[in-house]
């Protein structure tokens, strides 16, 4: 108890210190939380690598062997798309991430940070909806068009079949999860996106359809345009609401947290994966899709928790204390000695 006690203390007067030579207000519940839930996560880890090493020289030889993981697969040097095959994922954390602690602390960290503070989240849901319907709009409409143009082609004798099945595959996909989550639309001829089913004349009235989604997605846009800038009329109506707005500009606004929250300075912003595509830039408006706590890109707004979204800020806090109590659990039960002692056992061979 006395431990976590001075920890709250320690984490605070780091929080009080480093927001104001940073230069950050307002944040500080949110970065003292998560801070001080990964002391709690580090102290836990100490004690079990003290109950498992009697010598001081390993623990010192341990210390970087912990810490070295935790920045490498914490998404901040690395990004995780651009790790080995075997771990990388296009559309959420892998597991190599999921099982940092630095990971839940840093995303808690920047997406809190970039959502709530007083200047951005006035404006969060207008930049969210613009957002989602540019990316629909521009990107994914289009590579639905490209893909039936050339299922077009495979029909008139110009592609190969394996292409063409490809295409028919990823249109199906798409516009599935889009039914799903658009309301009011929907298109019958789904299921005659098939190598042996499709024709010109279902072709056709998927070009409608797409027709239609970008007519929607465009008004989307302007609804939500116009919004935002009726609402910054509003806090710029007088000089003195007008010299408030840009002093908080100035406060709150942190360009080079949005560059990476946003993933600005990413080429690819739109990929095929697994017979999807899947957005990469402004993660932190993208909404996850119902796929299981776990399946969120990495700075998604929110996470799945037993069908409800849960912010960021405390599906992340509630990882990281996770995390503690399984250690705690390890500590009480003796496990990770037990499994040290166990090691020249195992690797004894028989005579």
């Amino acid at each position: 108890g006395l431990m976590f006690l001075i920890s709250a203390i320690q984490t605070l007067l780091f929080v009080l210190v480093g927001n104001t030579v940073l230069g950050i207000k307002d944040l500080t519940f949110m970065h003292w939380l998560l801070l001080f839930s990964t002391s709690c996560f580090a102290n836990v880890l100490g004690l079990n690598v003290s109950a498992s090493f009697n010598s001081a020289k390993v623990i010192y030889i341990m210390i970087p062997v912990l810490i070295i993981p935790q920045l490498l697969f914490s998404g901040i040097i690395v990004k995780f798309d651009k790790l080995h095959p075997w771990f990388a994922s296009e559309r959420s954390v892998p597991w190599i991430g999921n099982i940092m602690a630095s990971r839940w602390a840093y995303e808690g960290l920047a997406v809190s940070q970039y959502m709530w503070n007083p200047y951005e989240r006035q404006f969060y849901e207008f930049d969210r909806r613009m957002k989602t319907a540019n990316w629909k709009k521009d990107l994914w409409v289009r590579e639905l068009e490209n893909a039936l143009g050339n299922v077009r082609r495979g029909l008139d004798g110009h592609g190969d079949q394996a292409g063409t099945e490809h295409d028919l595959a990823l249109l199906r996909t798409e516009l599935t999860k889009e039914t799903a989550s658009l309301k009011g639309f929907s298109l019958p001829v789904l299921d005659q996106l098939t190598p042996d089913r499709v024709d010109h004349g279902v072709l056709d009235r998927v070009e409608d359809a797409l027709r239609t989604l970008t007519h929607h997605y465009r008004t989307a846009y302007k609804v939500a345009e116009a919004g935002k800038e009726r609402l910054i009329a509003q806090r710029t109506a007088t000089p003195e609401l007008r010299k408030a707005y840009f002093e908080r500009l100035d406060t709150y606004r942190n360009e080079s947290l949005a560059e990476v929250v946003t993933n600005k300075n990413d080429v690819n912003v739109i990929v095929e994966y697994e017979g999807e595509l899947v957005q990469k830039n402004d993660p932190i408006y993208l909404e996850p899709v119902s796929v299981g706590f776990f399946g969120a890109q990495f700075y998604a707004p929110s996470k799945w928790l037993a069908g409800q979204r849960i912010p960021t800020l405390w599906a992340n806090t509630l990882v990281l204390w996770g995390m503690s109590l399984l250690l705690a659990i390890a500590l009480y039960a003796d496990l990770f000695p037990r499994f040290i002692r166990l090691m020249p056992r195992l690797g004894r061979r028989p005579v």
